[in-house]
């Protein structure tokens, strides 16, 4: 039996002020271009959460910190078992700026609403961002109600 690849993608929703942050790829050898969220393959050694801070930093050079897993999907097809984690992030440093990216594809680094995001990343995303982003004002709105603990 051949040898099945394990593959893991890690990436995140990186949040702030009801926006959060897409990137714009464009595939040099074809001209192909897409938006999506950071995100890339984990190194050999690497976390799921360790790899999604680097592709972050990398490919929009904000300096996050993770908050929670969002999603993980796990696929297994005929050429190999695929992981994807989706990580909420808060930025905490750095500026947008894409040239950090090892893979050159990365033009732009945008700030978005959900609404915003829904025609190009797609429906999927652009719902689960959505769910994300009025989860965290819920949160932030009863904190801001309650006060500090004590």
């Amino acid at each position: 039996m051949a040898e099945k690849a394990n593959l893991a993608w890690a990436g995140a929703l990186v949040c702030r002020a009801g926006r959060f942050v897409i990137v714009h790829n464009v595939r040099e050898s074809d001209g192909s271009d897409w938006w999506s969220l950071p995100g890339g393959g984990v190194e050999p050694g690497e976390t799921l959460a360790a790899a999604a801070v680097r592709e972050v930093r990398e490919e929009t050079g904000l300096e996050v910190e993770l908050v929670d897993l969002v999603r993980l999907i796990e696929r297994i097809w005929p050429d190999g078992h695929y992981f994807w984690a989706i990580f909420r992030a808060e930025p905490t440093g750095g500026r947008e700026d894409p040239s950090g990216d090892p893979t050159g594809k990365i033009r732009e680094v945008r700030w978005v609403t959900a609404e915003d995001a829904r025609p190009l990343i797609g429906p999927g995303n652009a719902e689960l961002a959505a769910r994300v982003l009025l989860a965290d004002r819920t949160l932030h709105a009863y904190v801001e109600r309650r006060g500090p603990p004590g």
